[in-house]
């Protein structure tokens, strides 16, 4: 064996097994142990990385955001807090394509008249149009649905699908792959974590 696995069987005195479910608690599991107990000889996940969650925010029209748990395990920000997602960062493909379809804002303050994301058809100007104001609410909950309930999360996932075949028609193929990445992130939401 090479040292470090040397050093690492003379300080073993028992091993104990936790079993999970899916693969998803396993990893959730072994990200809080490595920052609850602190293992010397284990590098990965002692850098205070910690899994994403999307979180909707809380304003009058609120923004799909990503989030972090801080040390003491709570998170920055008011809202509705979703995940975590344990498959790399959910940042760019499903932020970005749950805004999109759910024409939610990215805008930071509220501008008074519509910015370029309106004029690309991601989203429709509640900062401008009676009418977008109306349909806000709306859009906002049909998102929450899809990231707190699994039915709908499953609809929303087969139009999705269909949309990235679609795409692969037309030979969009790096639309049609972030939709496939975009999938592969949601099915980590259906998965059933303790």
């Amino acid at each position: 064996q090479n040292y470090k696995t040397q050093k690492l069987v003379e300080n073993i005195r028992d091993i104990e097994f936790v079993l999970t479910d899916n693969e998803n608690e396993a990893f959730l599991l072994e990200s809080n142990m490595i920052k609850k107990y602190r293992p010397r000889f284990n590098i990965e996940l002692k850098d205070q990385q910690r899994y994403t969650y999307l979180r909707i925010s809380d304003e009058k029209y609120p923004r799909l955001l990503v989030t972090r748990r801080t040390r003491d395990g709570k998170f920055l920000g008011k809202g509705k807090v979703f995940g975590p997602f344990t498959h790399g960062s959910s940042k760019l493909l499903t932020v970005g394509t749950l805004r999109k379809f759910f024409q939610i804002r990215v805008c930071k303050t509220l501008p008074k008249k519509v910015c370029l994301e309106y004029h690309l058809g991601n989203c429709e100007g509640p900062c401008e149009f009676k009418e977008a104001q109306v349909q806000y609410p709306m859009h906002v909950k049909a998102l929450e649905e899809v990231l707190k309930n699994k039915n709908q999360t499953k609809i929303f996932a087969q139009k999705l699908e269909d949309e990235m075949r679609h795409a692969a028609k037309l030979q969009q193929f790096e639309r049609a792959k972030d939709i496939r990445d975009t999938l592969i992130r949601i099915g980590s939401l259906q998965t059933k974590q303790k």
